[in-house]
Formats: structure tokens, C-alpha cells, sequence
């Protein structure tokens, strides 16, 4: 807050919010022709306030949104530290230049002292010029709280932040964003705004629910906590089972078995079920022990049935190869057809085309010698 009378307060935004707006792309323009009016008066209003916050918001010569002018900056805040703005990542990721103190230039709304030129402040607090068509200048933005307005008459509720132990990346992001006035949460902050860990969502006021989405709406003091961990998928045919949710793990938790129902048989044989395993096409011993099994990362466990009588026509699951990604890292269960049941073996064959591959590199040889043989029985076995 920079000023204040009996009907509104100037303030002014703490950190830089954007860069890449240049202050005219076009002829030499003042303030009221100036394009960084534009923008800020339309895609920046738009994007920064909803309905309510817009409702406070008091138009000052046909500003809803401004910029300071040097006198304001002269008076307002004569020390050079308060002066001295730092950007935002994300400013800083749109182009904003920044100075070895860490803190960067700004516009202000005058013009500057030679043709095509604006008023800055420097990242050393000092007055400059700039051409009017750089886009490295960093927008400051301020507005007028209009104080007799009905949004200052909502109630506010406060929102306390457990991190659980996690750094952020920007802290004043959100540890500064305290209080809503409206009621409701537009926004959380996500894995990437953390240095570590992998975020599951936020649970709010100790409920079990894990909260991933957005708007949260308030009724009162709220605390958001945190939550860390992974996810398991239970799987069968390469789909997630329905039925079975995923469920999120707490770190160094386990896997809640009495909500792990078991699946039913997908070729509909009435096999029986035989647990779960960490890889498709798995058999008994593959199966692991749900109550002890460690998650130490984003897991997906596939359903084991037992091996009943196969029939000619049956799809089954067995082994694993690149089918849909292009990473040859990337791999999925290969379904297979069954062609011949015997009484000690099977024959199948794969339900997709797997590879392109030539017969042989020359002409004139059986299936014995040929090259695609040998492929099929050591790169394809070894891999799938």
C-alpha cells in the first residue's frame, strides 16, 4: 500500500509480474495511446482479478489498472530500497533482464527524454530511459481499492499452508497469499512449485480427502496441508480395472487392501484371481504381498489369474514390447490370439503387428538361415 485516503488506497504489486510487453509496439505514443495500457487494462485485468476482486477495483482516469508515474515513485517511495523490485520466475522466464543484485527494471508511465523513449526504474533504483520497444522491462502493475465498495464488505477467510517439511521454489507465490475474501480457492500450488517431492494434492482441515482440483470453496478458517507420495494403478489388459480407484499413497505408506476389491476374470472364464503382480502377463510366482509391499514411486500393478483351460479364439496377456510410444524404453503386454491348443503347448500369435523387419538381407534362403529368424529368437525373445 502506497496511499491512502477515506475512499481508496494505491497499491502496487510487491514483485514484477510480467515481462515482455514492450511499452508501444508502433509510433512514439504517451501513456494514454501506450499498448502496455492496453494489455493491462485487458488481458492483465482479466487474467489477474476474478468477479469479486474486479468489483474493488476503482477506475482512475479510465484506468482500472495502471502503472506509477516518476512523481508518484519520488514521493511515494524515496528510499531507493523501496524501489529495488525483484521479479517473479515467471517474469523472469518471459524475458525480464535482471541486474546482479538480483532485482530488475520497470516501466513507469512517462515518457522518457529522448523520441521513443519511456520512464524506468532501474534495478539499482535509479531513474532511466528506455526505448519505448523493449520487451526485457518488467511491468510493475497498481490499482486503486475502491474502500466504499461491497467487496470490502465480504467476510475474509484465512488460509493456513502446511508444507509438510517441502520447500517451494518461490515462496512468496503463495506463503504471502493468506486470505480470500470471496470464498473460494482459484489456485494450489503444484509438484513443480515445490523442490522436491512429488505432490499428491492438499488435504484440507485433517479430512482424508485429497483435494487435486480446483475451486476449493471456503466456509470459514481453512488449513491446506500438503501430501506427498504415489500413485498406484491396479491394472489388467493394459486398463486401468474399473471399479478400482487409484489409490494415492502417503510416503513410506502402504496399499489399503480392504479397498483393493478383486477383479473379476476379463475373458469371462471364472478364473480365479491370485493376487497382483508389478508386471502384465504375470503368473503365481510373480505375485506380490499387498500388506508388506513397499511404494517408492508411481507404481502399476497388474491382476494374476490362475491357468485354466485355454480355447482356440482366446486373447491373452504374455510378456512385453514398444507398441504405443516410439521409445523403444516404452512397453506394453502383448496380447496374443490363440490359434491351436494341444494337450502340452499352445500356439499363438501376436494380436498386433509388433515390428518391420525384412525376411533376409539377400535372396535364396529357407526360414532355417534366415535373418529374420534370428532376430525373432534372440533381439524379440531377449526384449519381450
Amino acid at each position: 500500500m502506497l496511499e491512502k485516503n477515506d475512499s481508496k488506497v494505491l497499491l502496487a504489486a510487491d514483485k514484477i509480474l510480467d515481462s515482455g510487453e514492450p511499452y508501444s509496439s508502433g509510433n512514439v505514443v504517451s501513456w494514454t495511446n501506450a499498448t502496455l495500457r492496453t494489455w493491462i487494462n485487458g488481458t492483465f485485468y482479466d487474467k489477474a482479478f476474478n468477479s469479486y476482486e474486479k468489483g474493488g477495483i476503482k477506475t482512475e482516469s479510465d484506468d482500472k489498472v495502471t502503472i506509477l508515474s516518476e512523481n508518484q515513485v519520488t514521493s511515494l517511495t524515496p528510499a531507493a530500497i523501496d524501489r529495488t523490485i525483484y521479479g517473479t520466475s515467471y517474469a523472469k522466464n518471459r524475458g525480464l533482464r535482471v541486474g546482479g543484485n538480483g532485482a530488475s527494471i520497470w516501466w513507469l508511465k512517462d515518457r522518457g527524454g529522448y523520441a521513443g523513449s519511456a520512464r524506468t526504474v532501474t534495478s539499482n533504483a535509479e531513474f532511466s530511459n528506455n526505448n519505448q520497444s523493449d520487451t526485457y522491462v518488467g511491468v510493475r502493475p497498481a490499482i486503486y481499492l475502491d474502500l466504499t465498495s461491497n467487496y470490502m464488505n465480504l467476510n475474509e477467510s484465512n488460509i493456513t499452508w502446511d508444507l509438510s517439511g517441502r520447500e517451494l521454489l518461490d515462496e512468496s507465490t503463495w506463503l504471502d497469499m493468506t486470505s480470500y475474501r470471496e470464498g473460494v480457492v482459484t489456485s494450489l500450488p503444484t509438484t513443480g512449485n515445490f523442490k522436491s517431492g512429488n505432490l499428491l494434492g492438499w488435504q484440507i482441515n485433517g479430512s482424508e480427502d485429497i483435494y487435486t482440483k480446483i475451486p476449493v470453496t471456503m466456509t470459514g478458517d481453512i488449513t491446506l496441508k500438503a501430501l506427498f507420495g504415489y500413485r498406484v494403478e491396479f491394472m489388467y489388459d493394459n486398463t486401468t480395472y474399473t471399479g478400482i480407484a487409484t489409490q494415492s499413497i502417503t510416503e513410506n505408506g502402504k496399499v489399503d487392501i480392504t479397498k483393493v476389491a478383486s477383479p473379476s476374470d476379463p475373458l469371462g472364464k471364472n478364473r480365479e484371481f491370485l493376487g497382483w503382480a508389478e508386471k502384465a502377463g504375470g503368473n503365481k510366482y510373480d505375485v506380490i504381498n499387498l500388506v508388506t509391499f513397499a511404494i517408492t514411486k508411481n507404481t502399476k500393478l497388474y491382476a494374476v489369474f490362475d491357468k485354466k483351460e485355454i480355447e482356440v479364439g482366446d486373447k491373452i496377456l504374455f510378456g512385453t514390447y514398444p507398441q504405443s510410444s516410439t521409445d523403444y524404453e516404452v512397453v506394453d503386454p502383448i496380447k496374443w490370439r490363440v490359434l491351436k491348443v494341444e494337450s502340452d503347448k499352445t500356439l499363438v500369435i501376436s494380436d498386433k503387428i509388433l515390428q518391420r523387419m525384412r525376411y533376409n538381407s539377400t535372396t535364396g534362403v529357407t526360414w532355417e538361415n534366415s535373418a529374420l529368424r534370428q532376430w525373432s529368437n534372440e533381439t524379440f525373445y531377449n526384449k519381450a
